[in-house]
């Protein structure tokens, strides 16, 4: 099995990256050889004899940063009765490596935010494989435009001798892979949530020893090409102005803004002129889980936010003003009201 360490000459000389190859041992009996890994170009002690066994068995290997332009490609190889066996999986841990960091600047934008429905479907299920019992419970998790998942956890039971500890998953660009039970052989991953047999494209399993003769098993399964196309719900934005009146001496333009499965909300923005000195600059909410909250207005108190476009008295129950002082006698105030349990 070959690794290969891809060129990268402005890293740190002192990082590694580790790898582990992992195989399974299947000969049973006596052996005439014992089993031995090897590296070529060899790689500072991973070269060992092994005594002979028979499951699971994985070696980890350091490799030094690549500081050249080119690939540096190793060979690992496992001898097992004098005849070269196969690495079945590959687990990859890349160390010292920094991340970028990166300054952005703000900018002003108009966001457009777009809410992706998911819905989460729990399932149990029970299902017996020779002396051993999996007891399961789980969601099947469908997100418009991703593939659904199934999430699930499995207690098993029995007789638990032949299951392993460690991480499982399927081979890379295979549904089929090695299970925490040695004797299986590499399988792949059939739903327990669809009533059709339904193979999973990519899957991934956690094994747990308990330590009272049981296991449990974190499993994660996910079905590409069963994707829920995602509908952005429809949305309708309504213009309106408002004022100035006597309880409310200010010139106002917003949106009333629908979309389909979220609150209705007003984005509105006021001028107010004229007699100003007890406005205040920054930004007001209501006050958590309340429609009340501190306007920019001294002597004010603590009011709801009354919607200008509704016709009837409307409260929000969740508000927000950004106030800011002009500098010519004016302020402004960008204003966004929602409100929850209203679809129009």
């Amino acid at each position: 099995s070959q690794f290969s360490l891809l060129p990268d000459p402005g890293r740190v000389q002192g990082a590694v990256a580790q790898a582990t190859p992992t195989t399974t041992l299947s000969h049973i009996g006596p052996l005439t050889g014992v089993p031995a890994w090897s590296s070529n170009p060899r790689i500072v002690k991973f070269d060992v004899v092994l005594k002979c066994k028979t499951g699971m068995i994985a070696r980890t290997a350091n490799f030094s940063a690549n500081p050249s332009n080119i690939d540096m490609r190793y060979t690992i190889t496992l001898t097992v009765v004098g005849e070269k066996t196969k690495v079945h999986r590959w687990k990859v841990v890349e160390a010292g490596k920094s991340l970028p960091t990166t300054t952005v600047s703000p900018t002003p934008t108009a966001t457009t935010t777009t809410t992706t429905p998911t819905t989460s479907t729990p399932y149990t299920y029970t299902y017996t494989s020779g002396n051993l019992t999996f007891t399961c419970t789980g969601d099947h998790v469908v997100t418009a435009g991703q593939p659904p998942k199934d999430i699930q956890t499995c207690l098993a039971g029995g007789n638990v001798t032949g299951v392993s500890v460690g991480t499982f998953s399927n081979s890379l660009g295979s549904a089929s892979g090695y299970w925490p039970v040695a004797a299986w052989g590499e399988i792949s991953y059939i739903s327990d949530y669809y009533k059709a047999p339904t193979t999973a494209s990519s899957w991934s399993i956690d094994s747990i020893n308990n330590g009272n003769g049981t296991f449990t098993w974190n499993m994660t399964a996910v079905y590409a090409g069963l994707t829920v196309p995602f509908t952005p719900g429809p949305t309708v934005s309504t213009s309106y102005n408002y004022g100035p009146t006597s309880s409310w001496p200010a010139t106002c333009t917003g949106e009333h803004v629908v979309t389909a499965g979220q609150p209705p909300k007003d984005i509105e923005t006021c001028i107010w002129s004229g007699n100003v000195t007890t406005m205040t600059a920054g930004t007001f909410s209501s006050n958590p889980d309340s429609p009340y909250g501190t306007w920019p207005v001294n002597g004010w108190g603590q009011p709801p936010y009354i919607s200008d476009y509704y016709s009837a008295p409307v409260e929000a129950t969740s508000w927000s003003i950004v106030s800011i002082h002009n500098g010519n006698g004016t302020f402004t105030w960008n204003m966004t009201a929602y409100y929850n349990g209203l679809s129009s």
